[in-house]
């Protein structure tokens, strides 16, 4: 076996002979080879969020949306640096391809990819795997770790654009439907004011009696900037506010909040886009 994933009950095991995939927490496999979409039977990686799985393969990234039922193909016809890639990592619409040509990067889904090489600053064009926290990319390479700090598309301010000073807070939409126990939040900052204090709480809006739980709370660099990434714990079924505050350079105060909805079985049923909020309640 190569590679393994697990969300909830469902378990993908990446293996020499096809992508094996659980739904009862490992119990029981249905393999799925290239009969089913696989770009080739050697699979190197998996990822899954939702019903997206994507199966890094010695003959392409295999995309599924259906679970694992079927894939499609991606190839060096649609940017990859290579056709064997070795891992993948994706959030929200943007995925991470890590192949023998480079860091193949997708901004609409896995639909197409702009490949990163030497030349972008990677140790090595071989890329073994890759993850991604907030605005940091990590590339590991023939070459060394290739680290990136550029702010992804998808990144929320309390600004209008990347690159103003702001906070920034991201819950990933493609979490629906997996667990919220683990679950990862993003949070940073971006030159507001140096060595300042910031926050992150999550409170449930069903039951205003709980008390504010803090995730996670420190002060940002002498830069101003911060890039943190905290796992949610167990939380009872319900509608929950994540807020992440912090201190503007001129002082005032900034917040921005996620809501998010946790159902029956313990796992996101839905999240919101970003919102900035004057005050914290």
């Amino acid at each position: 076996m190569l590679g393994v994933y697990a969300a909830g009950s469902a378990v993908y095991a990446a293996t020499f002979d096809g992508l094996s995939i659980s739904t009862n927490g490992g119990a029981t496999f249905t393999n799925k080879t290239t009969v089913d979409g696989l770009g080739n039977n050697v699979a190197h990686g998996v990822y899954a969020a939702g019903s997206t799985v994507y199966a890094a393969t010695d003959g392409g990234l295999s995309i599924s949306a259906d679970g694992g039922a079927t894939f499609a193909n991606k190839t060096t016809a649609d940017g990859l640096g290579n056709n064997v890639v070795r891992g993948v990592y994706a959030a929200g619409s943007t995925v991470y391809a890590a192949t023998n040509g480079g860091l193949s990067i997708s901004a609409d889904g896995g639909a197409t990819f702009a490949n990163k090489t030497t030349a972008d600053g990677l140790g090595n064009n071989v890329v073994r795997g890759v993850y991604a926290a907030g605005s940091t990319v990590h590339a590991a390479t023939n070459g060394g770790l290739s680290n990136s700090a550029d702010c992804p598309s998808s990144a929320t301010a309390s600004s209008a654009s990347s690159g103003t000073p702001g906070i920034f807070l991201a819950v990933n939409p493609a979490l629906v439907g997996t667990s919220v126990t683990g679950a990862p939040i993003y949070c940073g900052a971006e030159g507001i004011q140096p060595n300042s204090a910031y926050t992150l709480s999550v409170q449930s809006v069903t039951n205003s009696a709980l008390t504010r739980t803090v995730l996670d709370r420190g002060t940002v660099n002498s830069q101003g900037n911060l890039d943190e990434r905290v796992w949610l714990g167990a939380l009872n079924p319900g509608s929950y506010k994540i807020v992440m505050t912090g201190i503007h350079a001129s002082g005032s105060q900034l917040v921005l909040t996620n809501y998010i909805t946790v159902d029956a079985t313990g796992s996101i049923g839905s999240v919101s886009a970003e919102s900035q909020q004057p005050f914290l309640n």
